[in-house]
């Protein structure tokens, strides 16, 4: 079934127009019906010697080239080309950028865009069990685009590294691109946009993790890529202090244009939200479940302010995928995966915003965690990550706009101060020996350890230290730099 589309390459007219033109001239499909598979029922447009009416369409195409609802590039000029040029040189661009289906209407069945980056296969693949995104990337390399893998033979596929007869037999297996078709209508119905890893509208911080989702879902709009993005979380069960401190930290990152990234869970998730939109800022709430509903149910009202105010709803999850347990920890991966730091606001030692910090740790993203009480529950899991320098302490918000100075290309006047009056002949011999081991770069502890022959935990001590005194500071991951 699957192949299809690239079997209806009998186009005996020729097309006119400009890719990201508003209007093209009508095309007529005139294939052969031997190339139209039996029993098809999604497939409405049948050739025949004399072309008849109906099977003419108008071609409407945005002008920046993306179908209404999808974000793949359309790449190549349409003008003048026959049909052999258009299967040749577009590399089967075919009709329809959503799946053909006999209950669409005509101006959805004529959409175009490029077969090698459409999110039918992407969407399908995703939807196979037992197919995540390492595997999807090892299938991928191989067949070199997402189509590739489900036109391939049976004997291509088992020779796959990974890829055993279930996996290859689901793939072969058409229910997988049909689910991926209606998927495909229930976004564009709903204003969802389906973007692919290969798309160019995903976010680059997002796809440079190892495991970064193939498709994701996004109600609403992304911001620019080189915007800074901070994630707010913590507790679903904060104090009255914890509330406050989360949403000071997020009115302060929003005044400041950077986009406030959290769960819409409750607690700091949604203090997080509402600080950011009502200091006019941008925020993007990452859901574990498909958006075809809204968990927990109370947020649904704060989740269409945040679409309607500019924000984003973003989920890897397809419609219809209910909010279950195990699918928060792969969100939380994408909320640490999305920004640039991690703050966490009050959260116990098994809570899931420890998840979120020891991930952005594992994805060299800066972490912090305010400090509390040690008598206080919530405030067990922020001070462990402090303990065990996964995070660095946060009295304020300006601790971590300071750490990301190089994203703002401004620096602070308290750290300019530092910087003129810091007496370094006032630092212990090891402290010192970090120090000159660091010099005028970034380093990895690692190269900390070798260069200066402090080692471990010693070291870790060490850092430790000069951290609080603000001498140096940690930079993403393991990575530390001099501050003065």
């Amino acid at each position: 079934m699957s192949g299809f589309y690239n079997e209806c390459v009998g186009l005996e007219e020729r097309i006119s127009g400009a890719a990201g033109a508003s209007d093209f001239n009508a095309v007529v499909f005139n294939g052969a019906k031997d190339n139209i598979p039996e029993n098809n029922d999604f497939f409405p447009i049948v050739g025949s010697e004399t072309p008849h009416p109906e099977n003419r369409y108008d071609l409407n195409v945005e002008d920046c080239g993306h179908p209404p609802g999808i974000c793949c590039e359309l790449q190549g000029t349409l003008e003048s080309v026959t049909a052999r040029q258009y299967s040749k040189e577009l590399s089967s661009i075919h009709i329809g950028g959503f799946p053909w289906n006999s209950t669409m209407d005509a101006k959805n069945r004529t959409e175009i865009e490029r077969t090698a980056n459409d999110p039918l296969y992407m969407v399908a693949l995703t939807m196979i069990e037992k197919i995540g995104p390492k595997t999807s990337r090892i299938l991928l390399q191989h067949f070199g685009d997402a189509k590739g893998i489900f036109t391939a033979s049976h004997q291509k596929l088992i020779r796959v590294p990974m890829v055993g007869e279930k996996i290859v037999n689901s793939i072969r297996n058409g229910q997988f691109l049909r689910a991926a078709e209606l998927e495909l209508e229930f976004a564009q119905k709903h204003n969802i946009k389906v973007i692919p890893w290969n798309c160019p509208q995903y976010p680059t911080k997002l796809k440079q993790i190892s495991d970064s989702p193939m498709v994701i879902y996004v109600k609403g709009m992304l911001p620019e890529t080189d915007v800074p993005h901070i994630a707010v979380v913590g507790t679903r069960k904060p104090t009255h202090y914890g509330k406050k401190i989360a949403s000071e930290f997020a009115d302060y990152f929003a005044k400041r244009g950077i986009v406030v990234v959290s769960g819409l869970a409750f607690g700091i998730d949604i203090e997080a939200h509402h600080a950011a939109m009502s200091s006019q800022g941008m925020t993007i709430a990452v859901l574990g479940h498909g958006l075809d509903l809204i968990y927990p149910r109370e947020h649904s009202g704060k989740a269409k302010q945040i679409v309607e105010e500019g924000g984003a709803l973003i989920s890897e999850f397809c419609s219809g995928t209910q909010p279950e347990a195990f699918n928060f920890p792969a969100r939380n991966r994408i909320i640490s995966g999305l920004c640039d730091a991690v703050v966490v606001v009050e959260a116990t030692e098994k809570g899931g915003a420890l998840i979120t910090a020891k991930m952005a740790f594992e994805q060299d993203r800066d972490v912090f965690a305010v400090p509390g009480n040690l008598g206080n529950p919530t405030a067990s899991g922020c001070n462990r990550l402090i303990k065990d320098q996964i995070a660095r302490i946060a009295c304020g918000p300006e601790d971590v706009i300071e750490s990301l100075e190089h994203l703002f290309k401004i620096v602070p006047e308290d750290h300019a101060s530092r910087k003129a009056n810091f007496d370094r002949s006032l630092l212990s011999r090891r402290e010192q020996a970090v120090c000159e081991a660091i010099g005028q770069e970034t380093k990895h502890f690692d190269a900390i350890e070798v260069s200066s022959g402090i080692e471990g935990a010693e070291l870790r001590s060490v850092l430790l230290g000069l951290e609080f005194r603000k001498v140096l500071c940690q930079v993403g991951g393991n990575k530390y730099q001099l501050a003065c």
